[in-house]
């Protein structure tokens, strides 16, 4: 810069509007020639910008802020400036984010080749974490032939309680890097390496725990909070009672063919599978239980509507690029109906939900993912969910989740007391005749047999008795709209697109699938309806 002209006070520039053009004066060909003795032809340059999204960020064209503008301008200027070209000048523009980037940088018609770095496969987290156990032994052995003490050189370890070696014909080390490869699933390489540096600064070797609370946090973080990794703790057959038919229907048609390792068989699984019914029926317990049972990744998709224009797409943006790298994974949306309802709806903000609406969409339909992606949400007013969301190709399969009848309660508090409150199983046993008696008493749903029973241990200070769980029944008052609750249990049957379900139904819903049965579902949802907006 000094042979050029420019003084040495300006060697640090921290205008961005100088910089640029400094920057602008030394790649232009007349400056070379001003201050050479000859004719030359100046040097190709490289001109990387880091964190251009501070210099060109995605401001609406009609923002007031000139300068932002004109640095966009200038980035422009230079990737169509055929001199430039010519003298193969070249400029990278870094950012965690394309979606951070100004729209006009981003368009084709910008000459800027966009290059997304996705975030690293299962077989690039394997490669980066035995890259990160060779490197950590080779420094220690390093360490030790210069006679320097062994402890100052930790290396990667795993928990043996939580990394177990099954198969015998495979080094253990490679066993447990797979295993570590497969649990930071979402993670980029700067997120695997914290979690190996924070074991060494516990001085413990790596464990499931300490994977999982990182990888939580710092999904949470890249997403804006809109993303969250859940940890399955229920199971199908043993947790949850009831829903018979729609277990029968989630290992048939979900289970097995996500598991299974034929690709063709992988194709037949639902993009996605709607959960619909009254609050309390186990809908949110049945997607842990699915990911469970299944043994793939479980994401929690939250809120994306952002603060900030612009914020909610790159959100959304993040948060599918993880789900991606997931893969095998189930993503579960609740409340679907509050979270993405009507386009209709979308017309007070400038469109921003309307972008991010149609963003979720497409990549809920792209069929690449079929098998790898199965979107399961859950919505008590399936009415207020955009036609587009609900249609086949993105929800295949819609599960009615109804209250459930006398049997289906009985099976829900043997296993709740069990498998939630820790009840010896010859207590449950002994407990039969009074769970019967208290099955029989009131329709409540599993919400509230939830609460029910857990006021009975109260009661019981351990181990429950019939009078303890008599009392709880006794004492309790349910606060549920029951015409609310039968509106969205015909609303969810409105939906329902598998005759499978219909068997075992109630016979005073089973009619609804007969002749002209449509007709009076119809009749009955507007009936009710009449009768709650009167109130």
């Amino acid at each position: 810069m000094e042979s050029l002209g420019f003084q040495r006070e300006h060697r640090l520039l921290g205008n961005p509007d100088h910089a640029f053009q400094v920057l602008e004066r030394l790649l232009r060909d007349e400056i070379w020639n001003e201050n050479s003795e000859s004719d030359l032809t100046p040097p190709n340059a490289v001109v990387v910008i880091e964190f251009a999204e501070k210099v060109a960020p995605a401001i609406d064209i009609g923002n007031t802020d000139i300068n932002m503008l004109l640095q966009v301008e200038i980035l422009q200027r230079w990737a169509i400036n055929p001199h430039f070209r010519k003298n193969w000048h070249m400029f990278f523009l870094l950012t965690r984010n394309l979606a951070d980037i100004h729209l006009e940088l981003r368009s084709t018609s910008s000459q800027i080749e966009l290059i997304d770095i996705p975030i690293p496969s299962a077989i690039e987290r394997l490669q980066y974490i035995a890259f990160l156990f060779y490197q950590y032994h080779r420094f220690r052995a390093i360490g030790i032939a210069q006679g320097k003490n062994p402890n100052d050189y930790p290396v990667m370890d795993f928990s043996a309680d939580d990394f177990k070696a099954k198969d015998t014909q495979y080094p253990r080390i490679t066993q447990q890097m797979e295993q570590f490869a497969n649990l930071t699933a979402g993670l980029n390489r700067v997120g695997i390496h914290d979690i190996v540096k924070r074991s060494f600064q516990d001085e413990q070797p790596i464990t499931g725990a300490l994977i999982r609370q990182r990888k939580e946090a710092i999904i949470r973080t890249e997403t804006g909070d809109i993303l969250d990794v859940m940890t399955p703790k229920y199971s199908l057959k043993d947790d949850i009672g009831g829903l018979e038919a729609i277990k029968k229907f989630l290992m048939s048609d979900v289970i097995e063919p996500l598991i299974s390792t034929d690709p063709r068989t992988k194709k037949t699984v639902p993009s996605g599978v709607l959960f619909l019914g009254p609050p309390g029926t186990g809908k949110t317990i049945v997607a842990e239980a699915l990911a469970k049972e299944s043994n793939v990744n479980l994401v929690k998709l939250g809120n994306i509507r952002g603060m900030y224009v612009g914020q909610s797409e790159r959100n959304l943006e993040r948060a599918l690029n993880i789900i991606r790298s997931m893969t095998p994974v189930i993503v579960f949306m609740d409340e679907l109906d509050q979270s993405e309802g009507r386009r209709s709806e979308h017309n007070m903000d400038s469109g921003v939900s309307s972008r991010i609406f149609s963003q979720l969409l497409q990549f809920m339909s792209d069929g690449s993912l079929r098998g790898q992606v199965v979107w399961i949400a859950a919505s008590n007013r399936p009415d207020l969910i955009d036609a587009a969301m609900r249609r086949p190709g993105r929800f295949d399969d819609k599960l009615p989740f109804l209250p459930p009848n006398e049997e289906q309660r009985a099976d829900i508090i043997r296993k709740m007391l069990q498998h939630k409150f820790s009840q010896p199983q010859n207590v449950v046993k002994d407990l039969e005749p009074t769970i019967l008696l208290c099955a029989s008493k009131e329709a409540y749903t599993g919400a509230e047999l939830e609460v029910i029973l857990g006021r009975a241990v109260r009661f019981a200070k351990g181990i429950v008795k019939a009078d303890d769980l008599e009392k709880a029944f006794d004492t309790f008052i349910p606060s549920r709209d029951l015409l609310m609750t039968e509106y969205m249990t015909l609303l969810a049957l409105q939906e329902v697109n598998d005759r499978r379900f219909i068997d075992e139904l109630p016979a005073n819903y089973r009619k609804y699938f007969g002749p002209n049965g449509a007709k009076e579902l119809n009749i009955s949802i507007q009936d009710i309806l009449r009768t709650i907006r009167g109130r």
